[in-house]
C-alpha cells in the first residue's frame, strides 16, 4: 500500500474515532444534565435531599430523601421520605401531606361514626392544631365528619370549606392514634378558593341542566341527585352533581359538571 493511501486510511479511521467519541460524550452530557442536583424537571431520576423542621410533625430537623413526583388533578407533588419510612408530600417547598409508616394487621374496617362527645371534641381539637399551622380556623372551614377506623386504631377528622351553602373540594383531613399522635394529614387543596370568586349559583338551573344531560344518555331513567359540591378544575369553578340512576331496574351513577358563571 502506498504512503498516500496509508495516510488517507489513517485519517478516515481517526475521523470515525472522533465522531464516535463525540457521540458518547454528548450522551454522557445529556445524562449529566438530567441527574445533576437541583434539576426540577419531571424526568429527573433524583432530586437533592432536603432538611426540614416541620413543627406539625417533628420537633427537630429531619433529613428527607426524594422518592418521586406524582400528578393529581393537574398538579404536581414531590414525595419525600425519612429514615423511618414516613412519607411527606410537598407542593413547591411547603409540606401538604404526611403519612406515618405503619403496619396494619388484619382487614381494614370501614370508618365508624364516633358518638362519644369527648372523643369527638378531642379529635376536632387535635385537627384544629394542625389546621391552624396553615393559617386556617373554623371561620374558614366546617367540621365535615369525625370517624374512627378500628383496624388502624385511628381517629380522623375532615374540615371542608363552604362557599355560600355549598361545600367545595377545598378540604383538610387529619388522623391520630390512641395516644393523640399525628398519623396522617392531607392539605393538598387547602386555600384553593382564596383567589377565585364563585359567581351566583342558581341551583334550579343546575338541577335542570343535570336532568337534561342525564336524559340524553338515559331518556327513560329515574334519577336522584345524591350530592353536590363546588369543584375547582383547571382555573374554572363547577358545581359537581353526583347522580343516582335507575335505568329500567339497573342502578348506575354519573357525575355531571355545571360551569358556574
Amino acid at each position: 500500500m502506498s504512503k498516500n493511501k496509508k495516510t488517507i486510511l489513517l485519517g478516515l479511521v481517526a475521523l470515525i474515532f472522533l465522531l464516535v467519541i463525540g457521540q458518547v460524550l454528548g450522551m454522557n452530557q445529556k445524562v449529566f444534565n438530567i441527574l445533576k442536583p437541583g434539576n426540577k424537571t419531571q424526568e429527573s431520576a433524583s432530586k437533592p435531599n432536603i432538611t426540614k423542621t416541620e413543627t406539625m410533625i417533628n420537633a427537630s430537623p429531619t433529613e428527607l430523601k426524594y422518592q418521586k413526583t406524582v400528578k393529581r388533578s393537574g398538579k404536581r407533588f414531590d414525595v419525600y421520605s425519612d429514615v423511618k419510612g414516613n412519607s411527606y408530600t410537598f407542593t413547591s417547598d411547603k409540606v401538604t401531606g404526611f403519612l406515618r409508616n405503619r403496619k396494619i394487621e388484619g382487614p381494614v374496617d370501614k370508618n365508624n361514626k364516633i358518638t362519644d362527645k369527648k372523643i369527638i371534641d378531642m379529635t376536632k381539637e387535635l385537627g384544629l392544631k394542625i389546621l391552624s399551622q396553615f393559617g386556617r380556623n373554623l371561620d374558614d372551614y366546617r367540621v365535615d365528619k369525625v370517624r374512627y377506623t378500628e383496624s388502624y386504631g385511628e381517629y380522623g377528622v375532615t374540615f371542608t370549606k363552604y362557599i355560600g351553602n355549598y361545600m367545595s373540594n377545598d378540604s383538610f383531613s387529619a388522623s391520630f392514634n390512641n395516644n393523640g399522635e399525628l398519623e396522617s394529614f392531607s392539605a393538598r387543596d387547602i386555600g384553593l378558593y382564596d383567589k377565585v370568586y364563585a359567581g351566583k349559583i342558581d341551583i334550579a338551573e343546575v338541577n335542570k341542566y343535570v336532568k337534561q344531560e342525564i336524559s340524553k344518555k338515559y331518556p327513560n331513567a329515574k334519577i336522584e341527585i345524591d350530592s353536590q359540591y363546588l369543584n375547582y378544575i383547571d382555573g374554572k369553578i363547577y358545581m359537581q352533581s353526583n347522580v343516582g340512576i335507575d335505568d329500567d331496574g339497573i342502578n348506575k351513577s354519573e357525575q355531571i359538571l355545571y360551569l358556574v358563571p
